[in-house]
């Protein structure tokens, strides 16, 4: 996935940096209201045909054919894939009341919507929501959901509500701040036996170092860069525990040794599942993992 940020240093197209260019250097600092305006200015000019998405997507290996949801141009179907497959179907099934946050343009959605009951859709920018509804449009089981980029807070009728909640490739793009308070929501909103999966950028990672030192400062296009350590001690003062992660540690801990997986997503990020902390620590995940693709 290459970042709106290197695209717009490198190779924008003059409509994409000037539609973009207000939230690039928007005067307000609060982390949120900035994505919420990048992310409006990135889904009203995405398109299939549009030259950027298509620079973007070639990167990656990507046909223009292949470019359904927004998204697409930012890595390959495959590793996509993988990433769902592991970290998202094993933890659903028919009876699953599931939540994305930051849905985006429902890419991830429309894969899983058919595999559990109730799908909600998260978003702080309005023109995600919209392009995520208008893909989801013939599942019945889905609803849809405006944030308030400033809260950070869910409505209380969602307190306990998830079996399953995941933001994947949405915390790379908030600081510290914005993600503790989401780590909190998480909490809440799960059910005692539910699960949570959650991406952020890892420092540590020799990809993710890699993308960091190509970055002079940090933007919302770009990545907020932490290490597994930081999300570990968010996680615990949320009131959460790790029960997998991509890194190469166990749940207690270990070594870190780093294996090169060959997708993008585990190879450059941090990839965890996590539990509330007061569940059993021997409990069984609930359900059989899904054969959706294979």
């Amino acid at each position: 996935m290459n970042s709106v940020e290197n695209h717009l240093e490198k190779n924008a197209s003059a409509s994409l940096l000037q539609s973009l260019s207000s939230s690039l250097i928007h005067t307000d600092p609060t982390n949120p209201n900035q994505n919420k305006i990048l992310w409006d200015a990135y889904a009203a000019d995405w398109g299939p045909d549009v030259p950027w998405v298509k620079t973007m997507a070639s990167r990656v290996n990507v046909a223009p054919n292949e470019l359904e949801f927004i998204g697409d141009e930012w890595s390959s179907l495959d590793d996509l894939n993988q990433v769902i497959t592991q970290y998202i179907l094993p933890y659903v099934c028919e009876r699953s009341v599931v939540g994305d946050i930051g849905c985006g343009g429902g890419r991830i959605a429309a894969k899983i919507a058919n595999s559990v009951r109730l799908l909600h859709n998260f978003d702080i920018s309005q023109g995600m929501l919209d392009a995520c509804r208008s893909k989801l449009k013939n599942f019945a089981n889905t609803e849809f959901h405006l944030l308030d980029p400033q809260q950070q807070r869910f409505e209380d009728k969602f307190s306990g509500c998830f079996d399953f909640l995941y933001a994947f490739d949405v915390f790379q793009h908030c600081d510290l701040h914005v993600i503790f308070s989401y780590f909190k929501e998480i909490r809440k909103m799960l059910k005692q036996d539910g699960r949570a999966f959650v991406s952020t950028a890892n420092l540590l990672s020799k990809e993710g170092f890699g993308r960091f030192s190509k970055q002079s400062k940090f933007t919302v296009g770009g990545f907020y860069f932490i290490t597994p350590e930081i999300v570990m001690k968010l996680l615990v003062e949320a009131g959460l525990r790790i029960v997998k992660r991509s890194d190469g540690k166990d749940y207690n801990g270990g070594v870190w040794e780093e294996e090169i997986s060959g997708n993008s997503y585990i190879d450059r990020d941090f990839l965890i599942i996590v539990e509330r902390n007061d569940v059993c620590a021997f409990r069984q995940t609930p359900t059989k993992p899904s054969t959706f693709f294979r």
